[in-house]
């Protein structure tokens, strides 16, 4: 995957989940938003309490969902 790290962007290897079915992913992509991650139970509940999904994408690059700083940006254009 490529990950920005310092300012730059680089390459990192590692493992992923595999999931027996579409419906499967979709699941536990859900269900991380709504239980939250190991270390912070709430650590989306600003994404769930956006208002709309531009406030939802900037509260999940805040968050620290994906390192790319443009996530947001990027997101409300595809939307």
């Amino acid at each position: 995957t490529k990950e920005y790290v310092n300012g730059q962007w680089i390459t990192v290897e590692d493992y992923f989940v595999v999931y027996p079915s579409w419906k499967a992913a979709v699941e536990a992509h859900s269900k991380l938003f709504v239980d939250g991650t190991g270390w912070d139970h709430n650590h989306y509940q600003a994404v769930l309490e956006a208002s709309d999904y531009k406030q939802a994408a900037q509260a999940l690059q805040e968050r620290g969902y994906a390192t790319d700083p443009n996530y947001a940006a990027k997101l409300i254009e595809l939307i």
